[in-house]
């Protein structure tokens, strides 16, 4: 079990549903949608006018009978790359590449697609594969994650920072004007700033809507700029926020979410916002029309006084349920439950709620919580993720299937026809049939880890012991769970400097007894972070009193002992020191000494555990032999030997670190990989024997060799930085050597740096 410090580094875990779990790979756009598969390609499908579906043409597809499965060709990216992100707007589409860099095609106008003019892209041959450029974010700057609204462009940077492009009439970029970017040279690369959201505050999502982008903030905050017409900012007005001098950064208030309230998710649709919070209840604000806040009414809220905070109101999703996701789309809302489920509510024209009708849910009193219904995905089917669009809906199944319904026009359902789906009965379940994406192809189901389940904490002295169930690893193994804790309720959380670690199991230390602590968990793998796990109980550490009385006299040279222990809480008693072997229960042998010398009892001593609050223990010496007695209670008591009088210590495991990957080309740490190492360091002491092998990914074998040894390198220097008298090992390794593992979890090694530590002797 890993003995973890108490420490005071504020944390937050979760991110957007834009950028968690299988929402990497789906997302729909006005009216086309693009997939990730299995085998990290691209595919869209839906209208192509504007060379958003990026074949070189202009032609719709998913429409017509024969254009969807194997004849819907991949995107071609590049020679060799791949996929790990894809992102819809209006009339454009942009990926996130295995090499941490974007590309975008589709309308070009107002800059949205980053290359510093208004030419479309993908409309014609050669304008994908090679002669696609990457977008330009900047010196060293490479890209985590991405969104694209309406006419705009974010990425989330490597730095945790924020970019965007494109369109800017409501100041949606949130550069303090409404100057478009990325539409004229000079604009992208170094000279587009980082969007300023206050004093050493940095980013964990973002969702950028139809005219305003939304954040995720490092302290669990949401904070939001753009249009504002509809209240969809959340600030209580109707202003447009970040298209003037002054407006951005500290100046910018972070949404009010209620009393001790904070974020785990946000979504942004065309004029409104949701928004996850920590309690796993989900808020909504912005445009009420058609019932798309879930409200009960078509009332805007967010847009006037005392309409956020405590006073707006969780959406209610049924009995016990909580949200897992959320999609705000253009005027229809969609969730994935807690029982993997999903529900939808909002306008229902075209058949997007997929109810069997066309009916508007959320407007009036009594169609939400229980009566409002799931939504039929088909016999012992479940979903994984859901994505809302313009007048369409998708969800990823259980078997990694995706079923589309709602407006067919264009093709945006992959159907092979513009039928509408989800308007009529007997559209939904077993009769909607899965998409089809080619022999043997599914969506990727690689992804960051599930939430932590089955959190248990029991108190003791000064500390807590925490246990938990493994949730489902995401398709890579988990290499670290984060254990934070809160004595406030709730309103700040503060993580346990625990290093890495895979186990199931914590022991919190330094804690202040007879103070309540909640504790949450989170889980890592090479893709991502896990949402935060449900808070468990509260637990208060107590003083745990032991007392210990010892009697000696002596009248001969023969000596008895004798342990007796009573009930309740937890004690340890060692025996004085004997001739007996550690489980004998008869007298030593008896030694005679001079009439005025007291024996001498030497012996291997043993501890006995036991549940006691007191405990007495005696020791006599008499001229009969006499056998010891032992008495415990009825508690479970084990017993350990001692050698030499000498305490036996907690054996110290270190874990296995796998760091976070290094840029393309690069050597130099990033501030998450520092944060890794330090966290990984706090475990180390002198003497340790640490290992550092760099993963080559693919290129000239011997190119990559070297450049995988001076990462392995880099992060060995940097580990002995921090712990002294460490002997350290550096070896590369090719990626293709590890033949026993999977195409994904060998890609998951690219780039990347694994430490292992053979603990001091």
């Amino acid at each position: 079990r890993a003995e973890v410090s108490g420490g005071s580094v504020s944390s937050v875990s979760g991110a957007a549903t834009q950028t968690r779990g299988l929402m990497r790979y789906l997302d729909l756009g006005t009216a086309h949608t693009c997939v990730v598969l299995d085998n990290s390609t691209a595919k869209c499908f839906g209208l192509g006018s504007s060379g958003q579906l990026g074949y070189g043409a202009t032609t719709t597809l998913g429409d017509g009978a024969g254009e969807m499965g194997d004849s819907l060709a991949a995107i071609d990216f590049g020679t060799g790359r791949t996929a790990t992100m894809i992102a819809t707007g209006a009339s454009h589409s942009c990926a996130l590449l295995d090499n941490s860099t974007v590309k975008c095609w589709g309308l070009g106008t107002n800059g949205r697609l980053g290359y510093g003019a208004i030419t479309s892209l993908g409309r014609t041959a050669g304008q994908m594969g090679n002669s696609l450029s990457a977008v330009s974010l900047g010196t060293s700057r490479t890209a985590v994650a991405i969104t694209a609204g309406s006419a705009h462009t974010c990425a989330l940077l490597d730095n945790a920072t924020i970019k965007c492009w494109g369109l800017n009439t409501d100041g949606q970029l949130g550069l303090g004007d409404i100057d478009d970017r990325g539409d004229q040279a000079n604009e992208m690369g170094d000279a587009l700033t980082a969007i300023s959201l206050g004093t050493n505050r940095t980013v964990v999502a973002v969702s950028a809507g139809g005219t305003h982008t939304c954040a995720l903030l490092d302290d669990a905050n949401i904070k939001c700029w753009g249009g504002g017409a509809f209240g969809q900012l959340g600030i209580g007005s109707v202003d447009s926020i970040g298209d003037g001098a002054g407006e951005m950064g500290a100046a910018l208030s972070a949404i009010s979410l209620g009393t001790s309230r904070t974020a785990k998710a946000i979504s942004a649709g065309d004029a409104h916002s949701c928004a996850i919070l920590d309690n796993n209840t989900v808020k909504c604000w912005g445009s009420g029309a058609d019932g798309r806040l879930g409200s009960g009414a078509t009332s805007d809220l967010g847009d006037g006084a005392s309409e956020m905070g405590n006073f707006l109101s969780a959406i209610s999703l049924g009995s016990s349920r909580t949200a897992i996701s959320i999609a705000a789309g253009e005027s229809h809302t969609c969730a994935l439950l807690d029982n993997a489920t999903i529900k939808c509510w909002g306008n229902g024209a075209s058949g997007r709620l997929g109810y069997g009708a066309t009916t508007s849910l959320g407007d009036a009193s009594g169609e939400m919580g229980d009566a409002l219904a799931v939504v039929d995905l088909g016999t012992a089917r479940s979903a994984k993720a859901v994505s809302a669009g313009d007048a369409h809906t998708c969800a990823v199944l259980d078997d990694s299937t995706i079923k589309c319904w709602g407006s067919g026009s264009n093709g945006r359902l992959g159907s092979g026809a513009t039928l509408s789906l989800g308007d009529e009965i007997n559209e939904l379940g077993d009769s909607l049939n899965a998409l089809s994406l080619g022999t043997s192809r599914t969506i990727n189901a690689t992804t960051e880890p599930a939430r932590v389940s089955s959190l248990v904490a029991t108190a003791g002295n000064t500390e807590v012991a925490l246990s938990w169930s493994a949730p489902s690893n995401g398709g890579a193994s988990i290499s670290d769970y984060v254990v934070e804790y809160t004595s406030n309720g709730g309103s700040t959380w503060s993580t346990f400097a625990d290093g890495v670690a895979s186990t199931l199991s914590a022991t919190v230390t330094g804690l202040v007894n007879n103070t309540s602590y909640l504790f949450r968990v989170t889980a890592s793998n090479a893709i991502g972070t896990s949402a935060v796990s449900v808070a468990s109980s509260g637990v208060t550490p107590v003083t745990t009193t032991t007392t210990t009385t010892t009697t000696t006299s002596t009248t001969s040279t023969t000596s008895t002992t004798s342990t007796t222990s009573t009930t309740s809480t937890t004690s340890t008693t060692v025996p004085p020191t004997t001739t007996t072997a550690p489980t004998t229960t008869t007298a030593p042998t008896t030694t005679t000494a001079p009439a005025a010398t007291v024996p001498t009892i030497t012996t291997v001593p043993t501890i006995t555990t036991s549940t006691s609050t007191s405990t007495s223990t005696s020791t006599s010496t008499s001229t009969s032999t006499s056998t010891v007695p032992v008495t415990t209670s009825t508690s479970t008591t084990s017993t350990l030997p001692l050698v030499e009088n000498k305490k036996i210590e907690t054996v110290r495991v270190v874990p296995q670190l796998v760091v976070q990957p290094f840029t393309p080309l690069g050597t130099n740490l990033s501030a998450e990989q520092i944060r890794q190492l330090k966290k990984f360091s706090r475990n180390l002491v002198i003497h340790d024997r640490v290992t550092c092998v760099g993963y080559a990914g693919q290129g000239p074998a011997v190119a990559m060799a070297k450049l995988s040894r001076q990462r392995a390198q880099v992060v060995c220097r940097y580990i002995a930085s921090q712990v002294e008298g460490l002997s350290l090992q550096v070896y590369s390794q090719s990626i293709r050597q590890l033949a026993e593992t999977s195409l994904q979890d060998r890609k998951a090694y690219q780039r990347r740096v694994v430490v292992s530590v053979r603990p001091a002797p």
